[in-house]
């Protein structure tokens, strides 16, 4: 992957600073002080290839912005890429992913979803982000993290550069299956035990068995020889209960005789009585006449009284009428001789006029008033009522009028009476007839009785042979019981043999597992797999290192590393791994070195390192991007750390080298310059 161009928006220090051109450099120091965001720079490349940072996507946000995105381009076995990624804070936050391929244009290549598009961009780079971290960027204080390191220590710090604590995860989960089939051999094993145990009583059972069986088949025979006894005897009992029957039938007929007789005679016993009631009733038909005859006679008395008293109703309205009007004429008379004055327009009158108006209102009520009330009392009295009379007469008429529902009922009862006389008859008639069927009836119960006393010993004898069966059969099933307990257990043992033949070969099985899983724990281990790897490594590493040793120091040094050295005893071997340097004073070990020499040994090896990694990853390392490591340098040593760094120019198409030491910025031929102020960290590519 050789980088192109980087587009920073709103990542982490930078805020929008101007886009960082790869192809005007090959080698250049990205320099700055401690805390302008030198770093951020190789954070962005990770965050946008691989989402990987020091941080949660949201905290890698500018302070006070919602939202970021990183744009970079590259170029990979000759194709041009560009990878854009986003990220939001807005709501519950969002992500976006885009990579495409450039073609006379940029056409995307994304997937439907970031993981998609994320597994596109990995495909392409072939370098996954821990190679990278490993490799092409030497992050700071992990340079000489392996040089540094006492000899005991650097075939495990070597084994985290090559991620082989991959084989010991597998060493771990071959120890793990191992601890998991022990237990699986243990429980197998004790379970076989048990079974065994239990098999060993399957003799007994199988002699138990046998001899069930036979009792069971000898009791079937005793069974069936009862049961045809019973079978022969179940023909008297058939006769039995035919006649049991046909009495229970009988009596059943009786019982509803009696009822239906009972119901007769109480119904013929009320027709009699209404017929003796009609009778009565028509004997008393002269006085009920006579008392219509005299209810008649009063009603229309009555009638005549009603309308002598609707006549004096009226002449007594006439006579009120008459009598309000003189009152009305005296009261007219008294106002004139109390106030002289006139009664219908008030106005005073003289004693002559008022004199006057007296004589003819007085004269007034002789003429017509008084004759009037004259005629109308003569007229009261020819009508002649008399009110305790008619009240006389209407209590006569409610004494007699009962005669009217006795007249009703005597007509319509005599129309009847031929009918409950008829209706009589057909009971007495139906009675008889159903006295006739009891009487034949109960002549047939007696008979029956006497049939059944006769077959009362052939129904016990029936009885006792059904007990004697039913005996039999509770007895044969008991023994069918033990039987077929003794067959299923017999049939559990069996089952049993199964089992132990299965649990037998799961438990050889689970020994060739553990056996497996113990030569794939000792394979897998450090001193296996992860041992033959690195002896594998190191000579490749040893062959890289030395030709960039032969580059940065004109061939005057070389690097060999020793694996295994003999034992103080001189008892046998130890495990170790020493680096050996090989110089025009001889051989000797690294940690005589120091400044310039020390740098040019740590670099040489830690490249090499990178190149073997990217080389089993299946990809061309061509980028390398080398963060601090410096400080301890005297001026001298700088001016050879640079020239080391410059000799390499050859080996990558792009390096990048991170300080913040001034004295070094300006020994290198570009320099991208980074400074920081309120507004956020910013960019200048100064070519010296």
């Amino acid at each position: 992957m050789i980088p192109l161009k980087l587009t920073l928006y709103n990542f982490m220090s930078y805020k929008n600073p101007v886009p960082l051109d790869f192809s005007s450099f090959d080698l250049a120091c990205l320099c700055g002080e401690n805390g302008t965001g030198k770093s951020s720079i190789l954070e962005a490349i990770g965050w946008v290839l691989w989402n990987k940072a020091r941080s949660s996507p949201d905290a890698l946000i500018h302070h006070g912005q919602e939202t970021m995105w990183v744009d970079f381009e590259f170029q990979q076995d000759g194709k041009r890429y560009r990878v854009i990624r986003k990220r939001s804070k807005r709501g519950k936050g969002s992500s976006e992913l885009d990579f495409l391929i450039y073609d006379n244009g940029w056409s995307s290549l994304a997937g439907a979803t970031i993981k998609e598009t994320e597994d596109k961009i990995a495909e392409v780079l072939k370098l996954p982000y821990e190679i990278f971290i490993n490799s092409a960027y030497l992050k700071q204080g992990h340079a000489d993290e392996f040089t540094t390191k006492p000899p005991s220590q650097r075939k495990e710090i070597l084994g985290k550069i090559l991620d082989l604590d991959f084989y010991e995860l597998l060493s771990q989960k071959a120890r793990d299956k191992i601890k998991s089939g022990e237990a699986d051999e243990k429980a197998l094993t004790t379970a076989l035990s048990e079974i065994k145990e239990n098999l060993k009583q399957k003799p007994l059972f199988e002699k138990e068995l046998k001899k069930t069986e036979k009792i069971l088949k000898e009791r079937e025979k005793n069974l069936n020889e009862e049961k045809d006894k019973l079978e022969r005897l179940r023909k008297d009992k058939n006769k039995y209960d035919l006649k049991a029957q046909k009495l229970e039938t009988t009596l059943q007929q009786l019982k509803t005789l009696e009822t239906e007789g009972k119901e007769l005679k109480a119904e013929h016993l009320s027709v009699k009585a209404k017929i003796k009631a009609i009778e009565r009733l028509i004997q008393n038909k002269a006085d009920i006449e006579k008392g219509i005859s005299e209810l008649e006679k009063k009603k229309k008395e009555n009638e005549q009284y009603n309308e002598k008293l609707s006549r004096l109703s009226t002449y007594k309205e006439r006579l009120g009428a008459i009598k309000a009007k003189e009152e009305e004429i005296n009261e007219k008379i008294n106002k004139i001789k109390k106030i002289d004055r006139c009664p219908t327009c008030l106005r005073t009158l003289s004693k002559q006029e008022a004199n006057k108006i007296i004589d003819e209102l007085q004269q007034l009520l002789k003429k017509d008033i008084l004759i009037a009330l004259k005629k109308i009392e003569n007229k009261i009295r020819e009508i002649g009522y008399d009110s305790k009379k008619h009240q006389k007469i209407k209590e006569e008429i409610n004494r007699l009028s009962h005669f009217e529902d006795e007249k009703r009922r005597l007509d319509l009862e005599s129309k009847i009476l031929s009918e409950k006389k008829e209706q009589c008859r057909k009971i007495e008639k139906e009675l008889e007839k159903k006295r006739q069927r009891y009487r034949e009836l109960d002549k047939h119960r007696a008979v029956l009785h006497k049939e059944l006393d006769l077959l009362k010993s052939a129904l016990e004898k029936f009885l006792q042979q059904e007990r004697k069966v039913a005996n039999f059969l509770e007895e044969l099933l008991e023994i069918k019981g033990t039987y077929g307990a003794f067959s299923q257990r017999l049939s559990d043992l069996h089952k049993q043999e199964e089992l132990y033949a299965s649990r037998k070969k799961q438990l050889e099985e689970v020994k060739k597992e553990i056996e497996v899983y113990k030569r794939l724990s000792e394979i897998f281990s450090k001193k296996g797999l992860q041992t033959m790897i690195i002896e594998t490594v190191l000579p490749e590493i040893e062959n890289e290192a030395n030709k960039l040793l032969e580059k940065i120091t004109d061939g005057r040094m070389s690097v060999k590393f020793i694996t295994s050295k003999e034992k103080k005893s001189g008892q046998g071997e130890i495990e170790t791994l020493e680096i050996r340097i090989t110089d025009n004073l001889g051989e000797r070990g690294y940690e005589v070195y120091s400044g310039g020499e020390t740098f040019r040994i740590d670099l040489a090896i830690r490249v090499a390192l990178s190149k073997v990694l990217s080389k089993r990853a299946g990809t061309k390392l061509q980028f390398l991007a080398i963060d601090e490591g410096f400080g301890s340098l005297d001026a001298a040593g700088k001016d050879e750390v640079v020239d080391a760094i410059c000799a390499l120019k050859d080996d990558f198409k792009k390096i990048l080298v991170s300080t913040h030491i001034q004295e070094l910025k300006n020994l290198f031929p570009t320099r991208i310059e980074v400074t920081k102020d309120e507004e956020g960290s910013h960019l200048e590519v100064v070519s010296v």
